[in-house]
């Protein structure tokens, strides 16, 4: 097994503007965070993917500088990035060909798709790829087993074909529940948090299937709170619960919420000391009533 990190986990820094490319790979390099590197290819580049042969060739001369390793490129397929309608399957196909195009000039071995990508689509792509040198791995998120349609779809697909150039990325980026250790009534997501200088314990039950996990990178200590509190970097955390923030897109859509309707979720929270916790949580937080809205689509 070889290591590596992904760029999507300096996102906040992304957002923050304190790394250009050049710089990030940089500083995952002194960290010692490879050598491999997964970058996102929209995040990456302002052109991509139809990127100069400047700038790939940049690319591919510092990576050797820096002794780091391209190992996987995140693809996305936005089927609503036209204001008037879907994407036709052959838009779609033409849009990721240019995505895995790009990645095997850069010297990605590996193109990473987000879950839901149409079957049909999938089988066109594959003699770009393989004709390109590079492997399809389409990503299993939590809760999703071998026997989910979303993957025995993707796994049936390969088989079908015949090829090697179709994969999975394992992607849980959720801390998923015992169900004996829940409480009767909740079955979602349980965590569990506890300090090591206090012995202070967290203790959160939802019954929402994902969890948002905000570390406060990007913060310097410029704000300040009650007191006059500054607010720096990893001084805490946020915890919010709620759907799969990729619902849209995963084959199983019974996740989508239709404009105007209702959803109800309920969160257990509890915090306590080390040696005073129990089974079941004090305090209940019930989500009032969420009414789906229309809201324009991204581009």
């Amino acid at each position: 097994m070889r290591l590596g990190t992904t760029a999507f986990s300096f996102t906040n820094e992304w957002l923050a503007r304190r790394y250009t490319l050049e710089q990030l790979l940089r500083r995952t390099a002194e960290l010692e965070l490879g050598p491999g590197v997964e970058l996102i290819g929209f995040q990456s580049w302002r052109d991509y993917p139809r990127l100069a042969a400047e700038d790939v060739v940049a690319f591919r001369r510092l990576v050797a500088e820096l002794g780091l390793e391209p190992a996987a490129l995140g693809a996305y397929l936005d089927v609503a990035r036209r204001g008037d309608r879907l994407l036709t399957a052959d838009e779609a196909v033409e849009y990721l060909a240019l995505q895995i195009a790009i990645a095997g000039q850069l010297g990605f071995p590996i193109v990473r798709l987000h879950a839901g990508v149409p079957v049909a689509v999938l089988e066109r792509l594959v003699p770009v790829a393989e004709g390109t040198g590079v492997t399809l791995a389409l990503e299993v998120q939590g809760g999703q087993s071998p026997d989910h349609p979303a993957v025995a779809t993707v796994l049936d697909c390969r088989d079908r074909l015949g090829t090697q150039n179709i994969a999975l990325a394992l992607d849980f980026s959720r801390i998923q529940f015992t169900p004996d250790l829940m409480p009767a009534d909740i079955t979602g997501t349980d965590i569990i948090e506890e300090d090591p200088q206090t012995g202070r314990v967290m203790e959160v039950y939802t019954t929402q299937p994902g969890v948002q996990f905000y570390t406060a990178n990007f913060l310097d200590g410029t704000l300040t709170g009650i007191g006059g509190n500054r607010y720096i970097k990893h001084a805490g955390f946020c915890l919010e619960t709620q759907d799969f923030p990729d619902a849209i897109h995963p084959a199983d859509r019974s996740r989508l919420r239709e404009a105007g309707s209702e959803s109800h979720g309920v969160l257990h929270g509890e915090f306590a000391p080390a040696h005073g916790r129990r089974r079941h949580p004090r305090s209940t937080c019930t989500h009032g009533a969420r009414r789906a809205v229309d809201r324009p689509r991204f581009r």
